[in-house]
């Protein structure tokens, strides 16, 4: 979801975290992706976007569980 619509600082995703439940990844390691060209409208990716997204995901997956 992009930032500018998030509202509410005290989300699901973070309480869980804050349980331990879940391992957040940092919140605008994305942001880079934040450009027109990869929305087919306001909220959807289009399939340039979905590969380059998918993409840094696995990295950062990676990255975080240590392979």
């Amino acid at each position: 979801m992009r930032p500018d619509l998030i509202t509410d600082v005290t989300s699901t995703i973070r309480e869980i975290g804050a349980r331990g439940e879940a391992i957040p990844l940092p919140e605008h390691r994305f942001d880079e992706l934040e450009r027109p060209e990869l929305f087919g409208d306001a909220l959807h990716m289009n399939q340039q976007g979905a590969v380059e997204f998918s993409a840094m995901l696995a990295r950062e997956v990676a990255r975080v569980l240590g392979r």
